[in-house]
């Protein structure tokens, strides 16, 4: 009986020490940007355009109050400026006494506002701008014509002082800076001027009597500048 010899089975394994290694950071997450509770159209959009907006509100107020205004006399643009005082104050105490009304009810009452207030321009458009003059024209045809020379010794020269009744043209030329126009009961206008371009002529209708003409600049009539028409 052989002897068998078993070698011995090393049950010891090496101890084998992990190294750990760090771990890497977290990567950071993208927050949606705070806005206060507020949307970016309150933050943002309203800013810039209820400052517009206003403005655009305060020149539609003034250019259409105006009109009314400059349209009528003292006394009308008297009552419209108190009727517009106290609708805008009586109008401030009910909105303010009500901060329950609701939006829409809020924006319909300021446009029927605006729109009588811009009817009301629309209306008195025509009456508050400027009334021009008609246009004096000349009568024709000219039956006589009399010279007036403007001499620089602040004098008036004219060829004839005495014409028939009818049409008369003044030719007006010689100093410049002079002019020539009617004492009553002469034609009112217009009025002519010397000059270096030229002599001015106009004709008036001229009725029998003594008409007076003379340099309307301070103190030329004085100094000489005047002379006496004649007209049978």
């Amino acid at each position: 009986m052989s002897d068998e010899s078993t070698e011995p089975t090393d049950t010891t394994t090496d101890a084998t020490v992990a190294t750990a290694e760090p771990a890497a950071p977290a990567a950071p997450v993208k927050r949606p940007r705070s806005t206060g509770g507020q949307t970016y159209v309150d933050r943002y959009l309203s800013p810039l355009v209820i400052p517009v907006v206003a403005v655009g509100v305060i020149l539609f107020y003034v250019l259409n109050l105006s009109r009314a205004l400059i349209s009528g006399t003292d006394t009308i643009a008297v009552v419209v400026a108190a009727f517009v005082t106290a609708s805008i104050l009586f109008g401030a105490s009910a909105l303010s006494a009500a901060p329950r009304m609701r939006s829409h009810t809020l924006a319909i009452t300021v446009a029927v506002a605006l729109a009588g207030l811009l009817f009301t321009g629309w209306i008195t458009v025509g009456s508050s701008q400027e009334k021009k003059a008609a246009a004096i024209v000349a009568c024709k045809p000219v039956t006589a014509t009399i010279k007036v020379t403007a001499l620089a010794s602040l004098k008036l020269a004219v060829s004839v002082s005495s014409v028939k009744a009818g049409c008369i043209a003044f030719d007006y030329a010689g100093a410049s800076g002079h002019t020539l126009a009617f004492h009553p009961p002469g034609p009112g206008a217009p009025e002519l001027h010397s000059d270096s371009s030229g002599a001015q002529t106009f004709a008036w209708a001229l009725t029998p009597g003594t008409y007076t003409i003379y340099c309307t600049v301070s103190g030329h009539e004085q100094a000489g500048m005047h002379a006496t028409i004649t007209v049978k």
